[in-house]
């Protein structure tokens, strides 16, 4: 593949539609997109059909702070653990919270495998929903954009016995006004 990102200066660009599919997520490219990120700093969209994993996403999330909408699709090595704790908001942290104005993330795993701990990824959404940061002290609950919209499509994962709870508590947020879906 062509160095596509080198030198790309495009400090205007708020939506960026990236799909690799088919060519991979090298370690050159990757290196070139996170530089072309940094001269993109207003990127507020990020929606990746790609072959990366949880490290990638990670780095990629540490250079976009006013990324506000997350969409992954096909991306099924991309939201692990680590991409998780990353996200996962501790008030408590002295550090400024991760990507603080996401409110919109959408992961859509329908064709491929999934290997997320659901035990994990509730406490993360249940971090930046409203009702929990509404019983913040102010400083506390401003650090964090509250979710406007989760979507997870995960088909096989979402019938397994390990997911009921996680399902339940989706249930649970949806009654309490959190526009969130998984199927």
């Amino acid at each position: 593949m062509t160095p596509m990102f080198r030198g790309l200066a495009l400090p205007a660009l708020k939506v960026l539609d990236i799909d690799t599919m088919g060519y991979g997520w090298r370690g050159e490219m990757h290196s070139e997109f996170i530089d072309f990120l940094r001269r993109a700093p207003h990127i507020d969209t990020l929606k990746f059909f790609s072959e990366f994993d949880a490290v990638a996403l990670r780095d990629i999330l540490a250079v976009t702070p006013s990324l506000r909408e997350l969409f992954l699709n096909s991306c099924s090595n991309a939201m692990g653990d680590l991409v998780i704790k990353y996200l996962t908001y501790d008030p408590n942290d002295i550090q400024a919270p991760s990507v603080p104005q996401l409110r919109i993330l959408q992961i859509d795993h329908a064709s491929s495998g999934w290997d997320i701990d659901p035990t994990k990824l509730q406490p993360m959404i249940e971090s930046r929903w409203s009702g929990y940061l509404q019983g913040l002290t102010e400083d506390k609950r401003t650090q964090v954009s509250p979710w406007e919209k989760v979507v997870l499509r995960t088909r096989q994962r979402a019938r397994e016995t390990s997911w009921l709870p996680f399902c339940a508590r989706v249930a649970e947020l949806k009654h309490f006004g959190l526009d969130i879906s998984i199927s």
